[in-house]
């Protein structure tokens, strides 16, 4: 009888150990089911509060960008052709530019090989300079006839020419209209003279903002098929001046950072990610660099810089990779940066997926990728809407 009491109590105890270990490891489970769960949304929070910032920076400065001029303002010209009669005979030098801005505004000609300029004033409204062979007037309404300094003591006369007209040049040179023309749209509008351009597309062409010390590798740049559709789909684009990336098969990145930083270059599959959302990297290639304003060279998988074109540069074939940038600063304060990135052909690239062509409202594609303690890259792609 003892003996059955003694095998009832062991089977007993038994069958409690099991019991507790069963909970014990359903707890565990659970335990651990929670703490994935917790990470998964700290990590989709954290790529969503990234995405929130860095879309708003971008659709910010585009926005500044589009108002800090005095929109179009038509008052004066350079009317050509126009006669302006130099040297007290009736010889005549023709303007033959429209305005220019090369910081500041001016009419130009040509007289016995020499250039001459007239200046306007900083608001845009009169003419107060006159320039030949490097010698300088002081110019006003009543003294439209006067002489240089040159040993000739050239004489210039321009009394007759009237600027106070039409041109469809932005006045200063700041049109404020999300375009490189300064009129109308992209396609049939009046560009600026000697293809200048003015600074309504610079959120587009530029990734600009700074990066805290305390942050592990900040990405700042990410191209997929998403974001060259979007930037394919805004018509600010379409001008004859600047390159869509989708369209760039060799690309050359520009630096532009105010400190010393560490660079990593990813290279991904393009299709696998269009059809699975892998991150399939193809290349990896990371580097110390010095605060610069230089080209990125590739010299055997090595990251340099240049500050100018060296063909040897590492080339982004957009149109058949997908690309990502991150900066990480090596020195506890903040690190400003700019990037931006030509073609072989010298052409800027709109690279920033915003699409600004609507009346009242601006689209934009933003996507982030984190890289973990394990190296581990974890990404996410959203469109985000924001009022003009």
């Amino acid at each position: 009888m003892k003996k059955n009491k003694k095998a009832i109590v062991l089977i007993y105890v038994l069958f409690m150990v099991t019991i507790s270990v069963i909970f014990a490891t359903i707890l565990l489970n659970n335990n651990s089911y929670l703490f994935n769960v917790s990470d998964l949304f700290e990590v989709d929070s954290k790529l969503l509060s990234n995405i929130d910032s860095d879309a708003y920076t971008s659709v910010q400065i585009n926005s500044e960008k589009n108002t800090d001029g005095s929109w179009f303002v038509d008052n004066i010209s350079c009317p050509w052709p126009a006669s302006v009669t130099m040297s007290w005979t009736t010889n005549t030098a023709t303007i033959w530019t429209t305005l220019v801005y090369s910081g500041s505004i001016y009419c130009e000609w040509n007289y016995l090989w020499d250039s001459v300029k007239l200046y306007f004033n900083t608001w845009i409204t009169d003419i107060v300079e006159a320039e030949y062979k490097w010698f300088i007037l002081a110019l006003s309404w009543w003294s439209w006839a006067t002489d240089f300094w040159d040993t000739d003591n050239t004489f210039i006369d321009f009394s007759a020419y009237n600027y106070f007209v039409s041109d469809w040049i932005d006045d200063d040179f700041d049109s404020d209209n999300y375009m490189v023309t300064s009129t109308w749209n992209t396609s049939t509008g009046t560009y600026y003279s000697s293809w200048y351009q003015d600074d309504d597309v610079f959120a587009r062409k530029h990734f600009y903002w700074f990066i805290s010390p305390d942050f592990w590798y900040k990405k700042v740049f990410w191209n997929t098929s998403s974001t060259l559709k979007m930037i394919d789909e805004n018509t600010n684009n379409n001008d004859n001046l600047n390159t869509k990336i989708w369209n760039v098969t060799s690309g050359y990145l520009y630096f532009d950072v105010d400190s010393d930083f560490d660079i990593k270059l990813l290279k991904f599959d393009k299709w696998v990610y269009d059809e699975t959302k892998e991150l399939k990297v193809l290349q990896s290639l990371n580097w110390a660099l010095s605060a610069s304003i230089w080209y990125l060279q590739n010299n055997a998988g090595t990251l340099d810089l240049s500050e100018t074109i060296t063909w040897n540069e590492y080339t982004f074939d957009f149109q058949n990779n997908d690309y990502a940038l991150f900066i990480k600063s090596v020195w506890t304060w903040s690190l400003l940066y700019t990037i931006s990135w030509f073609s072989s052909t010298g052409t800027w690239i709109y690279i920033n997926p915003i699409d600004d062509s609507a009346t009242d409202s601006v689209r934009y594609l933003w996507n982030e990728i984190l890289i973990d303690s394990s190296w581990k890259h974890i990404s996410k792609e959203t469109e985000l809407f924001f009022k003009k």
